[in-house]
């Protein structure tokens, strides 16, 4: 009975520090106002590239461009088909995006902190750190990065619990995190060593870091052949 209440008054502070950072981060971004038909710095360069595919329906990367980037395009794509395109609408979602981002991050924190306020003080930190708030509110690639790979990680810790599901979300989401930007590849020596640190030498162990190189293999090579044998950019574009 304690231990079910204590879970309970756990899980109403969470949802409780989630919506105070909402209303921080709602507030912030009317004081900042992202609103404005222009691009912001070189973010030109990723928005073209949405607005070609609305006009034409076709994929065209720019050679500025020199990350992954493909599931970044696709967000601006898909919010752009909604509300039609306008540099406002893909700045507000990347926006979005970055509180998505910081709240994975506050549930990393809690993670590995047992106390949430000061999870929350954290995550209120980097949320308005002057290098993040000047990502949240362009058309960049490292908000979206940022968002996904955190959850990546989220999922991966979540992964010890035992639930297997959780490893094969973890790879999803590192595979998205490859689309916005190859720097996620990172992420898998880091993964192999972390399982075999919690869970030692095993068949599950070697299994599961199987899984993660062949993953990353082939997402690696599909990405090189589309880029260079499909879309045909140039060299600059390959990893």
């Amino acid at each position: 009975m304690i231990k079910k209440l204590a879970e309970n008054l756990s899980r109403h502070q969470t949802l409780v520090h989630i919506f105070l950072l909402l209303i921080i981060w709602l507030v912030a971004a009317m004081i900042i106002n992202p609103i404005g038909e222009f691009p912001f710095g070189d973010d030109w360069s990723f928005s073209k590239s949405v607005k070609t595919f609305n006009e034409t329906s076709e994929i065209r990367l720019t050679g500025w461009v020199s990350m992954t980037l493909i599931g970044h395009l696709f967000w601006g794509i898909g919010v752009s088909e909604i509300f039609g395109f306008s540099h406002t609408v893909l700045r507000i979602s990347i926006v979005f995006l970055a509180f998505i981002g910081l709240v994975g991050y506050y549930f990393l924190l809690c993670k590995i902190i047992n106390q949430k306020f000061l999870c929350l003080f954290l995550v209120i930190l980097l949320g308005f750190n002057p290098v993040f708030t000047l990502h949240a509110y362009s058309f960049y690639t490292d908000i979206s990065f940022f968002a996904v790979f955190i959850w990546c990680l989220n999922y991966f810790l979540k992964f010890f619990e035992n639930k297997t599901i959780y490893f094969l979300v973890s790879i999803l989401f590192l595979i998205l995190a490859f689309s916005v930007r190859d720097l996620a590849l990172v992420a898998v020596p880091a993964f192999i060593i972390t399982m075999f640190i919690k869970n030692k030498v095993s068949r599950n162990t070697i299994l599961y870091s199987f899984i993660i190189i062949a993953v990353s293999i082939i997402i690696y090579f599909v990405y090189r052949y589309w880029i260079t044998e499909v879309h045909g950019l140039p060299i600059n574009q390959d990893l």
